[in-house]
């Protein structure tokens, strides 16, 4: 997954995608790579605790499993809140005699 796509969904912070530029790291799997390869992310400039936790969190195995169960969440979320807007939009017509 893009960089860019991760910040956009709110994935990521401005603060690592910004670190992840300046590494020129632009997708999920660079990121992988580079924590294979060092198994930190430790001296990198401006990646503090937080931005840590980003990048190791994208750097595991289950990160895309867990994107995946997460939309399908936000999409029933989504779905049931549009059926109690309708429910509620019904319920508040006035009734008209006839």
């Amino acid at each position: 997954m893009q960089i860019r796509e991760l910040l956009k969904n709110n994935k990521i912070s401005l603060r690592t995608y910004n670190i992840c530029m300046e590494q020129q790291w632009h997708s999920s799997e660079d990121i992988r790579n580079y924590y294979n390869e060092y198994k930190h992310f430790d001296g990198i400039k401006n990646c503090g605790k937080r931005s840590m936790e980003e990048l190791k969190r994208i750097s595991s195995s289950d990160f895309f499993d867990r994107l995946q169960q997460e939309d399908v969440l936000n999409r029933q979320l989504l779905s049931s809140f549009e059926t109690l807007t309708l429910s509620l939009i019904h319920i508040s017509e006035p009734t008209r005699p006839y």
